[in-house]
């Protein structure tokens, strides 16, 4: 008779998975993240592009309509200008200021236009400054440098000559979660000049 002698049953230990979560959470969680901001990043940079280039469109048709007031060919600039001395004589014949229309005044996009002398970039810049300052805080949160103080005109625009309206800007954009990078953007309208057919 064999006699097997058993001693106390000994117990494995069982396997979890528990080990394995935390190594995967710890891989995941940071691509995830990386992911996320990325998706934040682009997004902020399609709204911004989106901002600048609703301006740039929105001052290219602006000057073109001022520009066929302008335009010393047409009539009607000949007649303005003479409707608007007499009206202005009349208003300080009256005690005004003389300058009913603001075409004397800076603040008038009109009046710059009409009143350039060749200086077609500075009357752009300010038309298109003027379409981008309701956007300047949001613009500058959105990784464009600068706000819209930073969106400037290339020499390719041109505004008071030719048929046709031009206006190209640059501006930068910075990649604010991970790197300190900037990006050269560029927005560009053109669109014919009113009264050329």
């Amino acid at each position: 008779m064999t006699t097997s002698h058993r001693g106390p049953a000994r117990h494995e230990p069982e396997r979890t998975d528990s080990g394995y979560l935390v190594v995967e959470a710890a891989v995941a969680i940071p691509i995830y993240v990386f992911f996320v901001l990325a998706i934040l990043q682009i997004s902020s940079f399609a709204i911004a592009q989106a901002k600048i280039a609703v301006a740039v469109n929105s001052a290219a048709m602006e000057i073109s309509q001022y520009a066929y007031v302008r335009d010393d060919s047409l009539l009607i600039t000949n007649d303005a200008s003479v409707i608007i001395e007499a009206l202005n004589s009349f208003s300080s014949g009256l005690g005004g200021s003389g300058d009913i229309f603001g075409v004397g005044g800076s603040e008038n996009p009109m009046a710059q236009l009409i009143n350039a002398s060749g200086n077609d970039r500075e009357v752009a810049r300010d038309i298109l400054r003027k379409h981008l300052r309701e956007s300047d805080s949001s613009l500058a949160s959105m990784g464009v440098v600068g706000g819209a103080s930073g969106v400037d005109l290339t020499d390719k625009t041109s505004v008071l000559g030719g048929d046709k309206v031009v206006i190209d800007a640059t501006y930068q954009l910075q990649l604010t979660f991970f790197w300190d990078v900037t990006i050269d953007m560029q927005a560009h309208a053109t669109t014919g000049r009113w009264g050329d057919g």
